[in-house]
């Protein structure tokens, strides 16, 4: 049990709530970013996430929900995409996994995410199949994507994992799914 402790400290010290001081939606929110750093064309990000509300949305780059840190594509460095990576509940027997490309907050203080999914190139064809041996073995928590310009707008409460991401070039995705969401921060 001190070990369990231990690490949950170690765990838990990545995110200050010094900076997600704004409790709104059953998430910690930090400060504010500009529309105009999301792509804010006719078909950018910042207009496609509009076009879902009425009034004004307010744009961040990250929040806190139970304790876990989502961030969104925007905030990437280099090939990885930081904490932006989720498998989400579709509906009730249905998981898609997808790519925070914004985090809003209209005036009636609702949070959303709006997530671009992420599609298998052909049906079941994400899992990394390998032979040894006229023996067949598939890598289990490992998968490739596409990404596939489809967008939902989801509440952060649907989010079920987030995993790790390598983007490669020609719009392929590597997703490595850990076994809980502090690991994979």
């Amino acid at each position: 049990m001190e070990l369990y402790v231990f690490n949950e400290e170690l765990l838990n010290r990545k995110q200050s709530k010094v900076l997600y001081n704004t409790f709104v939606d059953a998430c910690y929110l930090p400060k504010p970013v500009s529309s105009e750093l999301y792509d804010t064309s006719e078909n950018g990000i910042a207009k496609q996430v509009q076009s879902y509300f009425k009034d004004e949305l307010i744009f961040y780059h990250s929040l806190i929900i139970s304790n876990v840190l989502v961030k969104t594509t925007l905030s990437m460095h280099g090939k990885l995409v930081a904490d932006s990576c989720i498998s989400f509940s579709f509906n009730d027997n249905q998981i898609k996994y997808g790519l925070i490309r914004a985090i809003v907050r209209s005036k009636e203080d609702t949070v959303r995410l709006f997530i671009e999914e992420l599609a298998e190139k052909k049906p079941g064809s994400s899992r990394i199949n390998f032979k040894i041996h006229d023996e067949q073995f598939q890598l289990p928590n490992i998968f490739i994507f596409k990404c596939s310009k489809i967008f939902y707008i989801k509440h952060p409460q649907f989010i079920l994992k987030k995993h790790a991401v390598i983007c490669k070039p020609g719009n392929c995705v590597t997703v490595l799914e850990y076994p809980n969401l502090k690991d994979s921060s």
